[in-house]
């Protein structure tokens, strides 16, 4: 469950991410108002695209139809958003964005707050899509490590912890770079160019990049020498 915390109202969204499995792409998602102001809320929906250059895209998408598009959610009360899902089978999972949009009620006397959006991802995966990330490229260049992901599976990887660390000669932690969690679609690749620190890489024998996901972890290291760190 996802709350989406707004300055006047607080909106429930459940569940987040929505799943949807190929041969049945329907669901209900469920909104509740928590707030003390009746919320106008408006929805658009987006497909989502990761390129195999890292490209990240939304498109705007009529293969996601939600019902209704536009509703006033009152204090206190719940609603239901029907989703369904359209186009032709993929053995590779489909990725979505629903946008939330609350638009704020004009309030008598007092200025127009700025629109508030949650994004939801939908996803429609077929039977047995799974993940397979592989790591590339790791290495220190001018005191940057620089490393792609790629992830060659049918379905989604949502990555829950990446870091990047500086070991010395004996394995000591020397550095650690938490990087953000992210979200690597089927098919789809990120690049990674990430600053170190300039004295730790002075003494660093390796550079390594740890990544924990739910559908596996993956550990990669590569030497480093003192010229690739940088001035």
């Amino acid at each position: 469950m996802l709350l989406w915390a707004l300055a006047a109202s607080l909106l429930q969204v459940s569940p987040d991410p929505v799943h949807l499995p190929a041969d049945a792409p329907r669901a209900t998602l469920t909104l509740r108002n928590q707030g003390h102001r009746t919320a106008h809320v408006v929805a658009t929906t987006w497909s989502w695209w990761q390129s195999a250059s890292g490209e990240t895209r939304l498109d705007p998408s009529a293969e996601l139809a939600v019902s209704p598009a536009e509703l006033y959610l009152p204090p206190g009360a719940t609603r239901t958003l029907e989703i369904e899902v359209t186009g032709p089978a993929s053995e590779v999972e489909r990725a979505f964005r629903l946008e939330l949009e609350e638009e704020p009620l004009q309030a008598f006397g007092r200025a127009r707050a700025e629109p508030q959006h949650l994004s939801v991802p939908v996803f429609v995966a077929p039977d047995k899509a799974a993940a397979r990330v592989d790591l590339s490229g790791l290495s220190v260049e001018d005191g940057h490590a620089k490393f792609t992901l790629l992830n060659s599976g049918t379905g989604h990887l949502q990555i829950s912890q990446l870091r990047v660390l500086l070991l010395g000669p004996r394995g000591q932690r020397l550095s650690l770079r938490k990087l953000p969690e992210w979200t690597l679609l089927a098919r789809g690749q990120v690049s990674y160019d990430v600053p170190v620190n300039g004295r730790a890489c002075q003494k660093a024998s390796s550079v390594e990049v740890e990544l924990r996901a739910k559908d596996g972890d993956l550990r990669r290291s590569v030497p480093v020498t003192r010229d690739a760190c940088g001035d």
